[in-house]
């Protein structure tokens, strides 16, 4: 007899819609609620995605940015919501963004914990309960809920993808992994990674433990099988495609330097396992712990056993790019390149993000188990207990939380000024004005909506323009320290910073003194036009 799809389904029945949908609103709404506490608009990424969104839709908009006509990696999030910044503001942008972005990861969120914990009830207390986990410290800078980026979508349906893949569901679950490929293909391909080793774990089990395993692969040799991988590479392409676009075509030497300043100094503090604080590394090992201790105490299910393989994958990957990052922590860093062993190979390994998949799956398994456990148990606690302690779950994940997604190091007094000076930029500079502007910028071309020559947050994902973007750094930072000599910056010098770089206005807080007078000044910041007029 054959064997269908719904023989090895394990899961509980199909919920009735509303039910289903009355707890995808819950989660959806505190989603929400969580990320416009966390992360006011704009939050801290969200200048950089929806800028770079606007150009890929109006090149003619901020131009003479090198960022934005950098390499487009994440294509989809450009053309889908990235086409909302040629209708509406960056901010209603922002708002349709995080509503349509969170409700796919509610619906992911839903569906996970409905079949892995075996009780839709599980998946509101779960998203707290995560919540909390990530407002008290995370491994690698890693977030789920804050501003809106692409990977918001990709991990929702990656969450739905292993939810149908629970359910034998090939079709879908090669749909919605492949969909989450393409909206950020490293978070959907370390899914898809972790969820193959989660198989060869499986494999690997005694063979009382593995039965619903060989029926799963009798069942992949159906057509729904090969029609669901098939989908999910297709689909996956509209992500790979641009992401190798990027990662090709440099020289070894130019791929060297960019792995060195993307692993080792830009981006260090997601990438390199030696900068990570010793307290996260003990959070996790304590997440792990708990996890482990809950898994062996709860009721077994296979869906939970099968989510905690892929969190043990997860695990594996990030030891394995913590043994390629882990180096004599008195070696400096500019001497890596020298003193490192296998350094090309072990930097070149280390810009895929290992440590990104561990920093939320583990905790999203966490929060599930100790949501299922005490959905569970409700006989076994009061009543008022149980609302008390999400209440205090709640509580606490919004006041540790508080604004920590949009901050710009910037008092108040400096945050206002700031604001002035791009909306005088904005009002009194032409389109194509490219302007300098302090090391210490925020959402420039959000605000100001003009090019900027480089930005220390904006930088590229290819090796040229990586390269490129420390080389302005650098280059700009050689001319002030050049031409202060004499103690002030003549008009000479400043016009021959013009020619060279093509800056226009110099947006400048402690820069100076000029000969010039400023074209605008505030308590904080003094604006200068470079550029002779015609």
């Amino acid at each position: 007899m054959a064997i269908r799809p719904s023989d090895i389904a394990t899961s509980v029945r199909d919920e009735p819609a509303g039910r289903f949908a009355r707890h995808v609103i819950s989660v959806w709404l505190s989603f929400l609620v969580f990320s416009f506490w966390q992360a006011p608009i704009p939050a801290v990424n969200e200048p950089h995605w929806l800028a770079k969104a606007k150009h890929y839709w109006q090149p003619d908009w901020c131009a003479q940015d090198f960022f934005l006509a950098s390499s487009n990696t994440h294509r989809v999030y450009y053309q889908t919501i990235g086409a909302l910044t040629t209708v509406v503001s960056f901010e209603e942008t922002a708002v349709i963004g995080r509503l349509l972005g969170y409700l796919v990861l509610a619906l992911g969120w839903t569906s996970l914990c409905r079949c892995a914990a075996g009780k839709i009830e599980s998946a509101f207390p779960a998203a707290w309960l995560f919540l909390l986990l990530a407002s008290i410290g995370n491994l690698s800078g890693e977030w789920l809920v804050s501003g809106i980026e692409g990977k918001v979508f990709s991990y929702g349906f990656a969450f739905l993808g292993m939810a149908s893949l629970f359910d034998a569901r090939w079709i879908r679950a090669g749909l919605f992994t492949g969909l989450g490929i393409a909206f950020h293909p490293l978070v959907g391909i370390w899914f898809v990674i972790a969820s193959g080793m989660a198989a060869t774990f499986s494999l690997l089990a005694p063979a009382k433990k593995r039965a619903c395993l060989s029926k799963i692969v009798e069942v992949a040799r159906a057509p729904q099988f090969v029609a669901g991988t098939a989908i999910l590479i297709v689909i996956s392409l509209a992500g790979v495609l641009p992401a190798l676009q990027a990662i090709g075509g440099a020289t070894p030497e130019d791929a060297r330097v960019a792995n060195y300043l993307q692993v080792f100094h830009r981006l260090d503090h997601h990438l390199d396992p030696m900068d990570f604080a010793g307290w996260r590394y003990g959070m996790y090992l304590s997440l792990a712990i708990v996890a482990w201790l809950l898994l062996r105490l709860g009721e077994k299910r296979s869906q939970m056993t099968w989510l905690g393989r892929v969190v043990l994958a997860s695990v594996i990957i990030a030891a394995v790019g913590w043994v390629i990052g882990y180096r004599d922590s008195s070696i400096p860093d500019i001497d890596l390149w020298e003193k490192m062993p296998l350094y090309d190979l072990r930097s070149n390994l280390l810009k895929f993000y290992p440590f990104r998949l561990v920093d939320i799956i583990l905790p999203v398994l966490v929060a599930i188990l100790l949501a299922r456990h005490v959905t569970s148990r409700l006989d076994h606690f009061h009543p008022r207990a149980v609302r008390v302690g999400l209440a205090t779950a709640i509580v606490v994940s919004l006041w540790l939380a508080n604004g920590r997604g949009s901050v710009n190091r910037m008092s108040p007094q400096q945050q206002a000024d700031w604001l002035e000076a791009c909306q005088w930029i904005r009002d009194n500079t032409d389109d194509d004005a490219l302007i300098h502007t302090p090391r210490q910028s925020w959402a420039f071309k959000w605000f100001a909506q003009r090019a900027e020559y480089v930005s220390l947050k904006d930088c590229p994902q290819d090796a040229a323009g990586i390269i490129e973007w420390n080389n302005r750094l650098n280059g700009i930072a050689d001319w002030a320290k050049e031409h202060h000599a004499d103690g002030i910056y003549t008009r000479a010098e400043t016009t021959a910073l013009h020619e060279e770089k093509g800056i226009t206005h110099l947006l400048v807080r402690r820069l100076g003194p000029f000969e010039a007078k400023p074209d605008f000044r505030n308590s904080t910041y003094r604006i200068y036009r470079i550029q002779p007029h015609e």
